[in-house]
């Protein structure tokens, strides 16, 4: 696979102007299409397997998944489509079997997965699309369900390895355990956030300030 040699000056200036038309809110546009992974999904592909992509903001600190690039949302441009092929192409490369017709999966996670996590993911589908060349079906576009903030919840007792760079200091969760109020120190929920079936999750408080 050979699409960062595509990623042609003119076509990285295209992939800039269509990525700066994609709307704020594009949760409905993954959900119609599909595009939600579980996670129990996503660990029966292997981390090592495929691209997650964490486009969390300032609330990234703390931890991410083992593996994962964090690619910011207000930061993510024709750059970061860079780097998310380069990884999927060094996924191909690696794997020992010969499964080049098998596509790679790019994983797209905010906190909650609503907003910035769909965004982004319809950035880089908009990105693939001004490529032109069947190359684009070797990847697969996916959002992680309940996003990082499920995860954590999930496996930070259980599954420790599944999480890196954890740090108690923006969680609390080692001093509050099994507390549903308990949430990362610099998120947020917004109020106008797309409903999702994980909003309760947690009870987090909205605010006016778009986040996810």
């Amino acid at each position: 696979m050979d699409l960062t040699k595509k990623l042609t000056s003119q076509r990285l200036v295209r992939i800039r102007e269509v990525m700066s038309k994609v709307a704020k809110d594009q949760y409905r546009w993954c959900q119609d299409r599909n595009m939600y992974i579980t996670q129990e999904d996503l660990l029966k592909r292997g981390l090592k397997n495929v691209v997650v992509v964490d486009v969390r903001d300032d609330d990234g600190r703390g931890g991410k998944i083992t593996g994962s690039l964090h690619l910011e949302d207000s930061l993510f441009d024709e750059k970061s489509v860079q780097v998310i092929l380069k990884k999927a192409e060094q996924i191909i490369q690696d794997r020992k079997e010969n499964s080049g017709d098998k596509p790679v999966d790019v994983i797209f996670h905010c906190m909650e997965s609503a907003r910035r996590g769909p965004r982004c993911a319809r950035r880089l589908f908009e990105a693939l699309d001004v490529l032109e060349t069947d190359e684009t079906q070797k990847i697969r576009i996916l959002v992680l369900q309940g996003g990082f903030d499920q995860w954590i919840r999930k496996f930070f007792k259980t599954r420790r390895e599944l999480i890196e760079d954890y740090d108690d200091e923006y969680w609390g969760y080692e001093e509050l355990q099994d507390r549903p109020e308990q949430k990362h120190s610099l998120y947020e929920r917004p109020e106008d956030q797309p409903k999702t079936p994980w909003s309760e999750a947690g009870s987090i408080k909205a605010t006016k300030k778009e986040k996810e």
